[in-house]
């Protein structure tokens, strides 16, 4: 049905009003239809670094992180970091490492990823990276997806790994392998799950190019150990790979499943924001990610805090959510990327 002349005239007003206050530039950049959002809500930082003997230099870890959403390719990125996280502090692990090979596994279809357009990158000490964005084909909906690193430490050096209650876990279909030489050799060639030392070196992020709309359903979560899992059973996962009452609530809230991305660590604080000493604070570390993937890939941040009561054996917590606010990360972090 055609416009009535008293609609077009509202309707060029409307518009001339939004290009006269900047809304709209005419001949303006198109705002994307898709975007990075978080791919998963299984990835948690290192807690720990552990010194690799001569015989577990060399480690293979295959890491669940997300399922297919099963309507197409689907474009991914993930990176590293070579430090822990400590109460909220962002740390060192003192030397460097490299990984070797990464790539990732989907309804039996290997796909290689490179870092800055080669196989390896030796990261230094405190070092985080980002491999570059890989298109992963087809799979049914809900098909898991599995990460590989193959990494490498001389002996005797560290390296951060991600230890309970985020370690390696046969049921949801995780591998590893280590050895005292370099384990490129069987990139591809998913491991059963092995006993590894401390604990995997895997991936601290992990997103997907997914349409906009899906960005609201992506948040940051920060907490303490009860609300990282650690007070409720550590090794209860779900289906998923979540962990604890807050991680498999937040997962299936009744307006749908929403993604997380867990920065949150034991010991964790508010104070734990603001940086101390020589070492980052983890959103500072939040944002350099967001910034080397040019995204931020989460809508919301979610915070639970909570004390232990020792007298009476109790715990309590509380779960801080945000207003709905398109532009609330990218305001607190301090993003320059604008939210599509």
């Amino acid at each position: 049905m055609a416009l009535s002349q008293t609609r077009l005239g509202a309707n060029r007003r409307s518009l001339a009003a939004a290009i006269g206050a900047g809304i709209l530039v005419p001949g303006g950049p198109v705002l994307p239809t898709r975007r990075l959002v978080v791919g998963g809500s299984r990835i948690q930082l290192p807690s720990t670094a552990i010194a690799a003997s001569a015989a577990n230099v060399g480690q293979q870890y295959v890491q669940f992180v997300g399922f297919h959403p099963g309507d197409g390719p689907q474009v991914l990125q993930g990176g590293w970091m070579n430090s822990y996280s400590a109460a909220g502090q962002i740390t060192a692990t003192g030397n460097p490492i490299t990984v070797e090979v990464s790539g990732y596994y989907c309804n039996g279809v290997y796909t290689p990823v490179k870092i800055g357009g080669a196989t390896s990158r030796t990261l230094a000490s405190g070092e985080t990276v980002a491999h570059d964005r890989v298109t992963i084909p087809n799979a049914p909906a809900g098909t898991p997806i599995f990460a590989e690193t193959i990494s490498l430490v001389a002996s005797g050096d560290k390296f951060p790994y991600v230890g309970v209650p985020y370690g390696v876990n046969a049921a949801l279909g995780e591998g590893y392998a280590a050895s005292n030489a370099s384990r490129a050799a069987n990139a591809g060639t998913k491991p059963s799950a092995g006993s590894p030392v401390g604990g995997p070196f895997g991936l601290s992020f992990f997103f997907m190019e997914r349409p906009v709309s899906e960005w609201r359903a992506s948040a940051l979560k920060r907490n303490d150990s009860i609300g990282q899992g650690a007070s409720v059973g550590i090794m209860y996962y779900d289906a998923r790979g979540c962990v604890g009452f807050f991680g498999q609530a937040l997962d299936r809230a009744a307006a749908g499943s929403r993604r997380f991305w867990d920065v949150g660590m034991f010991g964790e604080s508010m104070l734990a924001t603001q940086p101390k000493n020589s070492s980052k604070s983890d959103l500072e570390w939040v944002k350099e990610v967001c910034d080397l993937v040019g995204q931020v890939p989460f809508a919301e941040i979610w915070d639970q805090l909570g004390h232990n009561d020792m007298s009476q054996g109790t715990l309590s917590a509380v779960l801080l959510l945000p207003p709905n606010d398109r532009t609330g990360s990218e305001g607190l972090l301090g993003c320059d990327e604008l939210a599509g």
